[in-house]
């Protein structure tokens, strides 16, 4: 009975397919381990230069990359917990500073950051500058998403012009993983004074996967800037990874596809075994995650059912036996009829 046809998986890829997806620039540090100057290079798509140093200490290439969910990810990750002030540069291909810069008007970007211990509240992660390179730095700071800064240990913006900041509802947890995402709309600030002529809108944790979702944070800006940086003050430990720059949503936060073939061995009635074995349980794909989120659940299930029915698989020899628990079987039937509702990501 166990058949695997191209239109189960062409199904499955309209399904998670997002309506856009051309990144401006993307940097997964998928790198040889060792020092992160001089990595990447002035041809990589979006970017003018490859990464530079500036001072005594910068990030390493550590062989193993960050997660989130089911974000699409690559190997390699960067440390920056050196000691010290720890400071990387790198260039864009262009300056980004109106509404003409992107096809949509917008700049969105986004990347990977899980925070050590530390005491105090340092200034760590990503920000963007107004002017190019000039040797291994960037002169001019324009604004930051940071995961701890000088006025909090939050997730939030900070505008490097002005003594601007926002911040989320969300607090850094040392060791955890944590997805941030930014987007600046050209022209959409509250005037157009010199301090908040754009709009930046500020994400943590979001749901990937479907349409955009409400933001933790907004504020104003006036954006301008063809340089970033990454940096670790005083010594805080982070690790940051999959760096993204793009003009959508989906652009910044492409998911993994599901994948209804749990065994390798194509769609079939043993796949959904694995999936009734480890219903509503936390468990990686070959135990039943279908859809790459961290749990086994009635989403899964409905991804692997249709493939498989699909495919001409037959609903007879679908045997919940030993059957779940009775709420779990509940939500089960609430997943057979209605698409399942988007759930907050799980980092790992």
């Amino acid at each position: 009975m166990r058949r695997t046809l191209a239109l189960a998986t062409l199904f499955l890829s309209a399904l998670s397919a997002p309506a856009h997806a051309v990144l401006i620039g993307y940097d997964g540090f998928d790198y040889p381990a060792g020092s992160l100057a001089g990595r990447g290079s002035a041809s990589d798509p979006g970017f003018s230069t490859a990464w530079t140093q500036s001072g005594s200490n910068g990030g390493t290439v550590s062989g193993a990359g960050l997660t989130y969910a089911n974000l699409q990810t690559s190997g390699g990750a960067v440390d920056m917990s050196a000691g010290g002030t720890t400071l990387n540069f790198r260039g864009l291909d262009a300056a980004y500073n109106n509404p003409s810069s992107t096809a949509t008007g917008e700049f969105w970007f986004s990347y990977l950051v899980r925070p050590g211990a530390y005491t105090g509240t340092p200034f760590v992660g990503l920000s963007f500058y107004t002017d190019p390179l000039a040797g291994d730095a960037a002169a001019d700071p324009d604004f930051g998403l940071v995961a701890r800064n000088q006025g909090g240990e939050i997730y939030g913006f900070t505008d490097l012009d002005v003594a601007n900041h926002v911040e989320s509802n969300v607090t850094p947890t040392d060791g955890e993983t944590a997805l941030l995402v930014g987007r600046v709309v050209f022209g959409g600030g509250s005037n157009t004074s010199a301090n908040n002529e754009d709009q930046i809108q500020i994400f943590v944790n979001p749901v990937l996967g479907g349409v955009e979702p409400p933001s933790d944070a907004d504020g104003n800006v006036t954006a301008d800037f063809q340089s970033f940086r990454i940096a670790s003050q005083n010594g805080a430990p982070f690790v940051l990874d999959e760096l993204r720059f793009g003009d959508s949503f989906a652009d910044v936060t492409p998911v993994t596809p599901p994948n209804p073939d749990l065994d390798g061995s194509g769609v079939g009635i043993s796949d959904f075994e694995i999936i009734r074995d480890n219903f509503l349980t936390e468990q990686a794909h070959g135990q039943g995650d279908v859809d790459f989120s961290g749990f086994v659940d009635h989403q899964d299930y409905f991804l692997w059912r249709t493939a498989y029915l699909t495919a001409g698989g037959s609903e007879a020899l679908i045997n919940w036996s030993p059957a779940p628990e009775p709420g779990a079987a509940l939500l089960l039937l609430a997943g057979i009829f209605v698409a399942p509702a988007a759930r907050r990501p799980r980092q790992r």
